[in-house]
């Protein structure tokens, strides 16, 4: 191999080099623009979201102090009935609602009252 083909093979290698660095560079810029605009979709997605949800978690938290309120209510109005029941000699459990609100109130307090 003389020296013009030798010049010439090392110039083709070194320009093959280049250019694959270049078809990295670009193939890494293409991921980066990939990946802005998945993080920009996502992000209006949740734009979208995100005020729905906050109306959602504003409403639930109107309906758990609601229902403390009414757990609280109905603990008095069973601790009454329980006493009346006592005293005409009645157990309070042969009572369908007693129970059944019993049980609400259990439910409402290892459920919903956590």
């Amino acid at each position: 191999m003389n020296l013009r083909e030798q010049l010439e093979k090392e110039i083709t290698e070194k320009v093959m080099v280049k250019l694959a660095q270049h078809k990295v560079n670009l193939a890494g810029v293409k991921d980066l623009e990939r990946k802005i605009k998945q993080v920009l979709d996502t992000q209006k997605k949740l734009d979208k979201i995100n005020p729905s949800l906050e109306k959602l978690i504003e409403q639930q938290k109107n309906e758990k102090g609601m229902l403390d309120v009414y757990v609280r209510e109905s603990e008095t109005i069973l601790s009454e009935f329980d006493k009346q029941a006592k005293e005409l000699g009645v157990s309070p459990d042969s009572v369908s609602q007693y129970k059944a609100l019993k049980n609400e109130i259990s439910i409402s307090k290892s459920e919903y009252l956590k």
